[in-house]
Parts: C-alpha cells; sequence; structure tokens
C-alpha cells in the first residue's frame, strides 16, 4: 500500500498540479487590479445575459395549526419574485389580476410544508414548494426565483 502511494505521488507530482490550478482559477482581470478595478465595476453587463428586476408580489401573514403535533405556527413574511426587466409591468399586471388565486396558492404550499421546512437558514425547500406550485397552477406567470424578506416564524 505505502509502495502504491509513492508511486502515485511521483507518477502525478502534487505541486505541479496546485499551480497549474492556481493558474487556471486566476481571472484575468485579476493580475492587473490597478489599472482594470474601476474598468470592471463600470462596465455593463455582457448582452446575452438578462437583467432581472424584484417585483413585490405581497405580504403574507399565516396561522397555521397541526394537531397531531400540538403546534400553532405564526409566519409572516413579504414575497417578492424575479422577473425579466423587460417584463416587469407584465408580472406586476398578472399579479394585480390574478392576486386571490395567487396568494391561495402561496399560502396553499405554505401550509403543506412541515415545520422543519420553516427552520432552515436558506429557505430553500419553502422556496422551492412555492414555485413548483405557483408553476403549476399559474402557468402564465412566469415565475423564476422567489426572495422572501421580512421572514418571521415562531410556535407556540
Amino acid at each position: 500500500m505505502r509502495a502504491l502511494l509513492l508511486l502515485l505521488a511521483a507518477a502525478c507530482p502534487l505541486e505541479a498540479i496546485a499551480q497549474q490550478a492556481a493558474h487556471a482559477a486566476t481571472p484575468k482581470s485579476a493580475t492587473n487590479t490597478t489599472a482594470g478595478a474601476g474598468a470592471d465595476a463600470s462596465a455593463p453587463a455582457p448582452a446575452d445575459e438578462p437583467a432581472f428586476v424584484g417585483v413585490e408580489a405581497g405580504s403574507f401573514f399565516i396561522k397555521n395549526f397541526h394537531p397531531t403535533e400540538g403546534v400553532k405556527q405564526k409566519i409572516a413574511f413579504t414575497l417578492q419574485l424575479e422577473a425579466p426587466a423587460e417584463g416587469a409591468q407584465r408580472t406586476r399586471d398578472l399579479l394585480a389580476a390574478l392576486n386571490g388565486r395567487f396568494r391561495d396558492e402561496v399560502i396553499t404550499a405554505v401550509r403543506s410544508c412541515d415545520t422543519e421546512v420553516f427552520q432552515e437558514p436558506s429557505l430553500a425547500r419553502l422556496s422551492r414548494s412555492i414555485t413548483a406550485r405557483l408553476r403549476r397552477t399559474l402557468p402564465q406567470l412566469a415565475v423564476g426565483k422567489i426572495y422572501f424578506t421580512d421572514f418571521e416564524y415562531s410556535e407556540e
């Protein structure tokens, strides 16, 4: 076993691999930071990447009771959707037209989640649950990413 490790170390020097990886991982703009620092910050985003804006989708306050667990939950948050900059007004108009249905679907998605979903720091599972439900029931509303602001959760 020891001979095999020595043979591998001789055939594949780690220092050379580490240097190659560091050289490949170094961005070209990092080699000249004094001249390119101001120019990179003011450069516009590439044309093929669409710009996104946040569209406020409303504030929610939900009281939920799980009788099997004996837990009363209070959940409050403000929801924002990510929309392309050129389609932001269309998204706002759709949210205004579908406000009741949108709110029902978000509340249903939140109430169907387990207690531990609200306790994770990133709220990734809650976000996936809401996104999946909205994409299935309201396909005309292009839902990208969902962001939570002012999220509060408490149990009694």
